[in-house]
C-alpha cells in the first residue's frame, strides 16, 4: 500500500480491510446460510434432475448439505455425517443392480454404505491400497506384482502373479488377503467396474474444486456449477461439433487427412469413387456417423433395385 498509493497501514488493519471488501463481494457465512435455502430451490427449478437436502444440527445450526449430482458439504468425516450422506444419495439415485461403490478403506465410509446400501458391492481404490502398502515399506517388486494381479482380467493370471508376490513376500501377502480379492481385484469383482479401479476421478476432481472451499458456502455453489458447466461445455463440443469434420487419420507411416464435409481423402479413393475408403471409415467411426451417408446413391440398394426393376420379356414363338 505504502508503495503503491503512498499509505501507511498496519498489517492488522490491512487484513481488516481485505475481510470487510471479500465480504461485501461475497457476502459474510451468515449471510450465507440463511439464503442457502432460497438458493437451492433456485437451484431446483433451473436443473431439472437436481436433488438438494439440507440437514439442522443442534441449536438449529446448519450441519449438512447434499446435491446431486455433484456434492456434499459437511462439518465432518465421521459415521453419522456418512450414513445421512449416503442416505440421501440413495434418494437422489435409487438402488440400482449394477451400483457400485469405490473409495479409500476408511471405515465411516464403509459402514454408511453398509447400513443405507446393504447389497451394492463396495470395493477398495488401488491407489490407495497402495499407499497401505508403501507406508508398510513394502517393495517395488511387491507392489508391481501386487497392481497386474489387481488388474489382470483371468482369475488364472491372478492366482499366478499372487502365488509370486507371496514367494517375495509373504508377510505382505498375508496382509493384502486380509482382504477379499472381491474387493479389490477385477477378476473377482462380483459385479462389472468398467474399467474403474481407483478414484482418480473423484481426487482430480477434488484438486480442482479446493479453490472453492475456502469461499462462503453460495460462492462455493457457484463456484463448482460454473466449474462443471464450463467442463460439460467443452466435452459436449467436443463429441457433438460437427462443424468440425476434418481428420487426420495414420495408417502406418503415412498420415491421410479426411474431410468428411467435402467427402474427400489425400488417398484420393474418397472422392474419385465415392465410396468411403478406409481412412474415412475410421473418420466416420470416430463420429458415430452411418457410413451408407458417405456413399454415392448410385451404391444404394435403393438405385440397385430401381436398376433391374424393369422385366426383359423374351420375343416368344414368332409364328404365332
Amino acid at each position: 500500500m505504502k508503495k503503491k498509493f503512498g499509505i501507511d497501514i498496519g498489517y492488522h488493519k490491512a487484513w481488516r480491510a481485505i475481510q470487510k471488501v471479500v465480504a461485501c463481494i461475497r457476502g459474510t457465512p451468515e449471510e450465507n446460510y440463511q439464503i442457502l435455502p432460497s438458493y437451492l430451490h433456485m437451484m431446483v427449478r433451473k436443473n431439472s434432475g437436481t436433488y438438494t437436502s439440507t440437514k439442522r444440527c443442534g441449536q438449529n445450526r446448519f450441519g449438512y448439505m447434499f446435491f446431486a449430482p455433484v456434492a456434499s458439504v459437511a462439518d465432518s468425516e465421521n459415521n453419522e455425517a456418512y450414513i445421512w450422506f449416503f442416505g440421501e444419495m440413495r434418494k437422489a439415485v435409487q438402488v440400482r443392480r449394477e451400483l457400485v461403490f469405490l473409495s479409500d478403506r476408511n471405515q465411516s465410509i464403509a459402514n454408511g454404505i453398509r447400513k443405507v446400501f446393504p447389497k451394492t458391492h463396495h470395493g477398495i481404490c488401488l491407489y490407495h491400497f497402495e499407499k497401505n502398502l508403501k507406508q508398510r515399506h513394502a517393495k517395488a517388486t511387491v507392489i508391481n506384482l501386487f497392481q497386474s494381479a489387481a488388474r489382470s482380467y483371468k482369475r488364472e493370471d491372478f492366482n499366478q502373479l499372487m502365488s509370486q508376490l507371496k514367494s517375495v513376500d509373504k508377510k505382505t501377502y498375508n496382509y493384502i488377503m486380509e482382504e477379499p480379492p472381491e474387493r479389490w481385484a477385477r477378476s473377482w469383482f462380483p459385479r462389472r467396474c468398467y474399467a474403474m479401479l481407483t478414484t482418480n476421478m473423484v481426487e482430480s476432481m477434488n484438486s480442482v474444486l479446493l479453490k472453492g472451499r475456502e469461499m462462503p458456502i453460495l460462492r462455493m455453489l457457484d463456484f463448482i456449477q460454473e466449474t462443471l458447466g464450463e467442463w460439460f461445455y467443452e466435452r459436449r463440443k467436443k463429441v457433438f461439433n460437427l462443424d468440425s469434420m476434418l481428420f487426420r487419420i495414420n495408417s502406418k507411416v503415412i498420415e491421410f487427412i479426411v474431410d468428411l464435409k467435402k467427402r474427400t481423402c489425400n488417398c484420393l479413393k474418397f472422392q474419385l469413387d465415392e465410396l468411403s475408403c478406409p481412412h474415412a471409415i475410421a473418420a466416420i467411426n470416430k463420429r458415430y456417423l452411418q457410413k451408407s451417408d458417405y456413399c454415392s446413391n448410385w451404391y444404394s440398394n435403393e438405385t440397385w433395385l430401381k436398376t433391374y426393376e424393369r422385366h426383359v420379356n423374351t420375343m416368344g414363338d414368332q409364328k404365332s
